[in-house]
């Protein structure tokens, strides 16, 4: 299916769980709000085109597949909770194309003080120089691992 939005597409108010596997979520000013439970996307395309396409103030985001962008950010946390954020999954194999994350005036991915984020696989693209920013805890773990040179990570 598809949804468009003036201001946020979609927005877990509550403790559940909001499951996307498909379709196309339209925003200008979030695609999807976290601001209670979590948000697993699997497939499809969620897009914002004035702010995030992903914005977490609490709970947690876990992206394995499909693609996120937005203008300032393609996921951005905020707010005391720190809400936990999972790019790809631990299974051993690396893509570099899913999930796909992209800011096209901002960061890729922004991430607040002490919040865990887990970046298995796939590509996170900001404007020049923004894919990741944030205070993170980066704890190193067996298995496959890419970095092109191209990338920065500031931790």
């Amino acid at each position: 299916g598809k949804v468009t939005s003036s201001y946020i597409g979609l927005n877990n108010k509550a403790n559940g769980k909001l499951n996307i596997t498909g379709g196309a979520i339209s925003a200008t000013q979030s695609g999807v709000l976290v601001s209670a439970g979590t948000v697993s996307m699997t497939a499809g395309t969620v897009t914002s085109t004035s702010g995030a396409g992903i914005s977490a103030t609490v709970g947690s985001v876990t992206v394995t597949g499909g693609t996120v962008t937005g203008k300032t950010y393609g996921i951005y946390t905020s707010g005391t909770s720190k809400p936990n954020v999972t790019l790809g999954t631990n299974d051993g194999k690396i893509s570099i194309t899913s999930p796909a994350i992209t800011a096209s005036t901002g960061t890729g991915v922004e991430v607040v003080s002490g919040e865990i984020f887990n970046f298995y696989d796939g590509v996170i693209k900001g404007a020049t120089g923004k894919s990741i920013n944030g205070t993170v805890t980066a704890t190193a773990t067996t298995g496959n691992c890419f970095f092109s040179k191209h990338a920065k990570l500031f931790l």
